[in-house]
């Protein structure tokens, strides 16, 4: 069951606008502005409504799964619960993500964990803090690092120049400029020898050793040589890896490997265009996003399920929606490319949201965050997606 993070529910908004394929061209905001947004192509299919109209709050910062903090234009803040359309005003104003229901409250330079209703974890302030993982969280006091519990206690009451957060009861620490990793007891259970690494995916971990990367597992075995040049993280039995300057043909090129370095998707020069990065995703539900020149996506296969240079619509954000098969994605409306308009595309290529937004990216479940300018401002909203036609 999703945790409520309102301290005391006591509003409810109203006013909800509700669009679908063609139907009203313009909406009429509550202070009587018109903004208009018509639906020009009957091939759009989801239904969606306004949860949260255009203009409302300046600003939003997602604190848990369907639950954002909202900033107004008197400086005013507030925590929203989409799924029930509540919001209350809060006195805090920078809040970080909840995990594990317990956020970071940044006061003035110091930082606190904060329980969801509203009391604080313990008198400690620290000058760093990173979010609770897997029951612990990574702070920094004195100029050095340590890990609490959930009651606020210290782990191991040692002294690491650095840390990663805890992912499958590891967490990368460094000292001296090396890094190893302990346990969820304090322990150190792989010894400080790495120069980077990553956290652990699938019982794998990406190292470093004299500029090259492989894998070990749990316990600290090399499990993959120090080969590549670059990796990602394990996501259904396959990771990405990077080798430069491949076969001396001057390209990097990227394939996805399994975790006995069989290759399962060949290399491949992946490429990104006009200030795009270079993606090579994690796979999920057997899809990965990636960047062929223009953002795409790729099966278990290597097969390409979306084809970014074979589409009206670019993909904006690496993030799908399977439930409504839905990406948020952009198009041009004029002929010069020059004027984008987003919306949202599905996995064929074809337009599941009508492109009329000025941008648009999918938060949790069924929530999109949209903006549309007027009289040269960018007005945010949220809308909900509600069914396919």
């Amino acid at each position: 069951m999703k945790t409520r993070i309102l301290f005391k529910i006591v509003a409810m908004f109203a006013g909800l606008s509700l669009f679908a394929c063609q139907m009203e061209s313009l909406y009429e905001q509550s202070d009587g502005t018109i903004v208009e947004i018509r639906q020009r192509d009957a091939d759009c299919e989801i239904i969606w409504e306004w949860i949260i109209e255009l203009g409302k709050y300046e600003g939003f910062t997602s604190l848990h799964p369907n639950v954002l903090r909202a900033e107004d234009s008197e400086g005013q803040y507030y925590i929203i619960d989409l799924d029930t359309n509540t919001t209350v005003p809060i006195e805090l104003n920078e809040m970080y993500k909840f995990y594990d229901d317990i956020s970071i409250h940044k006061d003035n330079e110091n930082f606190r964990f904060i329980n969801t209703d509203g009391s604080y974890l313990s008198k400690e302030v620290f000058e760093d803090a990173y979010g609770f993982e897997d029951g612990f969280a990574a702070v920094k006091q004195n100029g050095s690092w340590d890990f609490i519990d959930m009651k606020g206690e210290r782990l191991t009451n040692s002294c690491f120049d650095n840390v990663k957060s805890f992912k499958e009861d590891r967490a990368a620490v460094e000292r001296n400029g090396k890094w190893g990793y302990i346990d969820t007891s304090g322990e150190v259970v792989i010894d400080h020898q790495f120069y980077n690494v990553n956290d652990f995916y699938e019982g794998y971990a990406g190292v470093m050793i004299d500029n090259k990367w492989g894998f070990i597992d749990k316990e600290g075995c090399k499990r993959i040589d120090y080969m590549y040049d670059q990796v990602g993280n394990f996501s259904e039995g396959k990771v990405s890896v990077k080798i430069e300057n491949s076969m001396g043909t001057g390209f990097d090129e990227w394939a996805y490997v399994d975790k006995n370095n069989n290759i399962i998707i060949d290399f491949y020069p992946y490429d990104a265009s006009e200030g795009r990065m270079i993606w090579v995703g994690e796979f999920k539900n057997g899809i990965a996003f990636v960047s062929k020149t223009l953002y795409s996506i790729i099966d278990e296969n290597g097969n390409n399920v979306f084809y970014g240079a074979g589409s009206a619509f670019f993909i904006s954000s690496m993030t799908y929606n399977e439930k409504y098969d839905a990406i948020a994605a952009y198009t041009f409306t004029d002929k010069e490319m020059k004027e984008k308009k987003y919306g949202l595309v599905g996995l064929n290529g074809k337009q599941r949201i009508e492109p009329i937004f000025d941008f648009a990216t999918l938060l949790y479940d069924d929530f999109v965050l949209v903006e549309i300018i007027v009289d040269d401002v960018y007005k945010k909203g949220i809308i909900r997606l509600l069914d396919v036609t």
